[in-house]
């Protein structure tokens, strides 16, 4: 069994975090080491849901 807490790819210099399933402040800790928030992507959510972050859409 194959099981994966958090699921991040680096392209088109942009963080697009596929999958988060774990307690810790994964983004907390993006931003704290001067990721700045547009260039993080949550693709887990919804479109509709992204474009009432502070964090980039796509």
């Amino acid at each position: 069994m194959k099981y994966t807490d958090v699921y991040i790819e680096f392209k088109n210099e942009n963080i697009y975090i596929e999958q988060y399933f774990t307690g810790e402040g994964i983004t907390d800790e993006l931003i704290r080491l001067d990721i700045i928030k547009s260039d993080i992507i949550f693709v887990f959510k919804a479109p509709e849901v992204r474009k009432f972050t502070e964090f980039a859409m796509s």
